[in-house]
C-alpha cells in the first residue's frame, strides 16, 4: 500500500493525493508511510490487560496517545489525555502546566525513543518523566514490552477529527470530496464491489462505494493481491500496475 501511495504521488506531481481505509490503524499507517503487514489495532488496548501495574500502564497509554493527538497538532486533546494523571481537583492550572511539562518533552524528545522497543520506552518514561513507576522485571509483561515497539502502539491511537490526507473512510465526511482518492483495501475480495455490486444486501460494498465517489479528478485503489480472472474484468474499468 505504501508502494501504491508513492506511484500514486508521481500520477499526481502537483496535487495532493488522500488516501482512504477501513480501520484507523491503516490510515495511521499511510500517515507514516510504512507497510500495513502485521499491524495489530489492538496492542494499545493489549497493554492495559497485560500490565498489571496500574500506575503505569495509565502512564504509558495516556503518554503514547497524546504523543499521537501532538502529532497530529491536536494540542488539547493531548494535553486533556495526560491531564487525566493528575488528581489536582483543587488547582486545574496546576494539572494543565504538568500535562504541557510532560508533552513537551516528549515531542522533543521523540527522536531519542521513536525507534525504540516498547520496554525500552517505558523505561525512557521512568528516567524523564516519573521515576516513581516500577521498571519491567520479569514475566508475561515483560514478553508483551519486549515484543513490540513504541511506534506499534502508536499507530493504534484513533486520532479525534482526522484533518490529515490519510483517514479512514468513516473520518471522511459526508460533503468531503477529494481531488485524488487513493482507496486502500485490505484482502482481493474487497473488490467485490466493482465486479459483483451490491450495495443493498453488503455494508462493506456500500463503504467502499463511498470512498470511490470521495474522488474528483483521479481515482487509486491498492489491492494486496489480485487473481488474472479478476485482472480480466478490472481492465475495463482501470489501468492495472503491479508493482
Amino acid at each position: 500500500m505504501t508502494l501504491a501511495l508513492r506511484r500514486s504521488k508521481v500520477l499526481c506531481p502537483e496535487e495532493a493525493v488522500n488516501s482512504l481505509s477501513r480501520n484507523n490503524i491503516t490510515s495511521n499507517a499511510m500517515k507514516a508511510e510504512i507497510s500495513g503487514v502485521g499491524l495489530d489495532s489492538k496492542l494499545l488496548d493489549n497493554l492495559l490487560i497485560t500490565d498489571s501495574n496500574s500506575k503505569r500502564k495509565r502512564l504509558i497509554y495516556s503518554c503514547i496517545k497524546s504523543i499521537a493527538y501532538a502529532k497530529e497538532n491536536k494540542f488539547k486533546d493531548s494535553i486533556k489525555e495526560l491531564e487525566k494523571l493528575f488528581n489536582y481537583k483543587t488547582d486545574k492550572l496546576k494539572g494543565k502546566r504538568k500535562a504541557l511539562k510532560y508533552i513537551t518533552l516528549l515531542l522533543d524528545k521523540y527522536d531519542d525513543y521513536k525507534s525504540l522497543s516498547l520496554l525500552d520506552f517505558s523505561n525512557f518514561i521512568k528516567v524523564n518523566l516519573d521515576n516513581s513507576i516500577s521498571k519491567v522485571t520479569g514475566g508475561r509483561i515483560k514478553t508483551f514490552y519486549e515484543s513490540y515497539s513504541f511506534h506499534q502502539l502508536l499507530l493504534c491511537v484513533s486520532i479525534p477529527e482526522d484533518l490529515s490526507l490519510h483517514k479512514t473512510i468513516h473520518k471522511s465526511k459526508g460533503g468531503d470530496e477529494f481531488n485524488n482518492v487513493l482507496l486502500v483495501l485490505k484482502e482481493e475480495s474487497d473488490t467485490e464491489f466493482l465486479i459483483n455490486s451490491d450495495l443493498m444486501q453488503h455494508e462493506e460494498q456500500r463503504i467502499n462505494y463511498v470512498a470511490v465517489s470521495r474522488a474528483k479528478n483521479r481515482l487509486f485503489i491498492s489491492v494486496p493481491t489480485l487473481s488474472e480472472e479478476k485482472q480480466n474484468v478490472l481492465n475495463n474499468l482501470f489501468d492495472i500496475e503491479i508493482i
